[in-house]
């Protein structure tokens, strides 16, 4: 403000002059301070009266010295004397407590006072009230302060990026640790320069979609997700959300980009994915996707014109791997022969594993017969290869089935099935060989199942029956035991042998109601005879591991030896030796409460399995049963007859009875007994007999009418 002084020049006469610049003063809305060189105050207006609280006449004539407060003086006379030198306008802040007590801020701006000849005849002094403008500075920088604090609270990383440069303007802590930077390194960068591949997701290169370029062009939010790696190196997935920020003309200035990392999710989905479709031991893909791919391959058959073919593979005898060297090392043997496996498939076939003991591989081309053979082969070749466990060498083999699109099925359920289906034909003739399907097969399997669901109603209508073998003590000839064994009288397919329905028994569970059955029968008949004077008889009874592994079977061969007076002393339940080799706590003092009842133990088919000195000794195991596949094949097979002396030799070292099953010829009967082995059972002396047949069959071995070795 640069202003002339008239209050030297002005004469008496001129006194209106005066008042209209006095009025001018007054009007404004500022308080206004004018001074001579001197410093001596020559007028002010209202404005200035009312902040100080003093009269012109308190003002006029006064220094600054005299009026203001002592620690803005030096600073105003230090401007004052600029001005005078400079006659250029100056600036200061301060605060000032005004006569009402209210304090307030102001700018004082200082400019010349021009005299006539345009000297410097002093300093005007105007008071800017900036009190407002202080406080919303402040609430500016409180607000700032608490933007900055929710942002650094937030656990989503968030950054504020200028629209036309793309360079990020602010970052709160979770946006700089995620992308493994810092606030002051961040500010000024542009969000590729972050994140690797730079072209990705936040350049516009025609693959991906820039979420900043996005949302200036639709003035939208946009909410996508991205696969990246930080400028570490992590790889990382992001859940993105970009949101425009318009200024007064409703063009967008800034973008708020919020990233949320999802990798913790993405990686709980993926393995949601794998337990979905992959199995969990193998790593293999499961049924699910293994169906799902062969749908695919299935299509593109048809569409080709072209042949595919299905591999079902069923190890043979695993469930013997898993009984006697127990799940754990059955699982060891399924990841082997898996990964032998994938070896040997191409990258556009699915080898997967469905489930237990089962391989299922689809050729996605297969017009040549001989391409499936030679798959098989390889399988076979792989299968015969021994797999070592804990130092022991273990020899597994295959059933293999096939089935083909078109000839043996157009859809996916019904290529697996008949695949199946062929496997069990493989199986049925002794296993470790192949068969391709047929229609006949599918008769058969009708025929199966219907074995299955007639075995229901066989133990609801009392269909099962029972014979008894006998036992002989080959030196006196007596009949010291019999075994009893379960038949199946079908009403319209007669006697059903005991391998067409005891492991379908097994497999449904209805071998617990019927191992029950036949005990409590066995007991009943057993009893009768003693108490018609053959109180010597011992009974036999297997029990299937089944049992054993789904019911209580010392509490239920207590309830039958209670519901039928049979004495337990006379009983020996025959286990087979995977019962006994299971690595189960509950499996030993099974046995033992059993054994404390006074029931006699024996092992079933001894030989057959892997039972080892260091196994039986801690078992309470009363007789051992020479499996009938090794008697069968004496004296022709050597191997043969030198493992029966083995198990006799080690049953004697461990003070255990021994008896011999499968006994048909004279010349067997002669060999075994050599051996020292007494107790005899097999066709020579007696096929299974009906109830009604055993007592006279007692008596006549009781008078010598047995045939005996001589």
């Amino acid at each position: 403000m640069l202003l002339h002084d008239d209050t030297h020049d002005a004469p008496l006469n001129e006194q209106d002059d005066s008042h209209f610049s006095q009025a001018v003063l007054d009007a404004l809305p500022h308080p206004v301070l004018i001074k001579d060189r001197n410093g001596h105050y020559l007028r002010c207006n209202r404005e200035l009266e009312q902040w100080l609280g003093l009269t012109k006449a308190q003002i006029i004539g006064r220094t600054l010295r005299e009026i203001a407060p002592n620690e803005y003086q030096d600073q105003c006379m230090q401007m004052d004397r600029a001005v005078l030198k400079d006659g250029g306008i100056h600036s200061c802040e301060g605060q000032l407590r005004l006569a009402d007590g209210d304090e307030r801020q102001f700018v004082a701006l200082k400019s010349p006072l021009l005299g006539p000849n345009g000297d410097i005849d002093g300093v005007v002094t105007t008071f800017l009230n900036i009190s407002e403008l202080k406080s919303s500075q402040r609430e500016l920088q409180e607000h700032g302060l608490l933007w900055n604090t929710i942002l650094n609270e937030m656990q989503d990383a968030v950054a504020i990026i200028d629209s036309r440069s793309f360079r990020i303007l602010n970052a709160n802590k979770e946006f700089v640790r995620l992308f493994g930077t810092t606030a002051e390194t961040a500010v000024g960068l542009r969000c590729h320069d972050l994140v690797f591949p730079p072209s990705a997701p936040f350049r516009q290169d025609g693959h991906n979609l820039c979420p900043l370029r996005e949302a200036i062009l639709t003035k939208k939010p946009v909410v996508m997700e991205h696969h990246i790696f930080t400028s570490e190196g992590k790889e990382t997935w992001l859940d993105i959300a970009t949101s425009p920020i318009f200024d007064e003309t409703g063009e967008v200035r800034q973008l708020v980009h919020v990233c949320r990392d999802i990798t913790a999710r993405k990686e709980a989905a993926k393995q949601i994915e794998t337990l979905a479709y992959f199995d969990s031991l193998t790593g293999l893909p499961n049924r699910v996707l293994f169906l799902d791919r062969l749908k695919q391959a299935l299509h593109l058959a048809r569409r080709e014109n072209r042949s595919l073919g299905v591999i079902f593979l069923d190890l043979d005898n695993f469930k013997k791997i898993n009984d006697t060297l127990g799940h754990k090392a059955g699982d060891q043997v399924l990841k082997i022969v898996a990964e032998r496996l994938k070896g040997n498939v191409r990258k556009s076939d699915t080898l997967s594993r469905p489930g237990g003991d089962e391989f299922v591989l689809f050729l996605s081309s297969a017009n040549e017969v001989r391409e499936i053979l030679t798959t098989i082969n390889h399988f076979q070749q792989i299968l015969s290869a021994p797999i070592n466990l804990a130092g022991m060498e273990v020899f597994i083999s295959g059933s293999i089935g096939i089935a083909l699109y078109p000839n043996d099925g157009e859809s996916a359920d019904e290529l697996l099935k008949h695949a199946e289906l062929a496997m069990y034909e493989a199986k049925g003739t002794g296993g470790g060989t192949f068969r391709f399907y047929s229609r006949e097969m599918n008769r058969r399997a009708s025929k199966r199942l219907q074995v299955e669901v007639d075995l229901h109603r066989a133990l609801r209508e009392q269909e099962f029956f029972l014979l008894y073998q006998p036992q002989v003590d080959a030196v006196s000839g007596r009949v010291s035991g019999i075994e009893a064994l379960t038949r199946w009288r079908h009403p319209s397919l007669g006697t059903v042998p005991p391998d067409q329905f005891i492991p379908l028994a097994e497999e449904t569970g209805l071998i617990l109601p019927m191992g029950e059955w036949t005990l409590r029968q066995a007991c009943l008949q057993t009893r009768r005879w003693q108490e018609q004077g053959f109180n010597d008889l011992r009974l036999g009874v297997n029990l299937s591991p089944i049992q054993f592994k789904r019911s209580n079977v010392p509490a239920m061969v207590r309830k039958v030896l209670a519901e039928t007076g049979f004495d337990p002393h006379d009983l020996e339940l025959e286990i087979t030796e995977g019962v006994l080799l299971q690595k189960d706590k509950g499996r030993s003092e099974c046995l033992r409460e059993l054994k404390n009842m006074g029931v006699s133990l024996a092992i079933d088919d001894f030989g057959t399995g892997y039972s080892s000195l260091s196994y039986l000794k801690h078992f309470p195991i009363d007789r051992i049963k020479v499996a009938q596949e090794f008697v069968r094949e004496i004296p022709a097979s050597i191997e043969h007859l030198e493992i029966i002396r083995a198990i006799v030799a080690m049953a004697r070292s461990l003070k255990l009875n021994i008896i011999a099953e499968g006994v048909e010829t004279r010349e067997q009967l002669e060999l075994i007994t050599e051996m020292g082995i007494e107790d005899i059972q097999g066709f020579y002396f007696s096929r299974p007999l009906p109830g009604e047949d055993v007592l006279p069959f007692v008596r006549r071995s009781a008078s010598r009418e047995v045939p005996l070795p001589t």
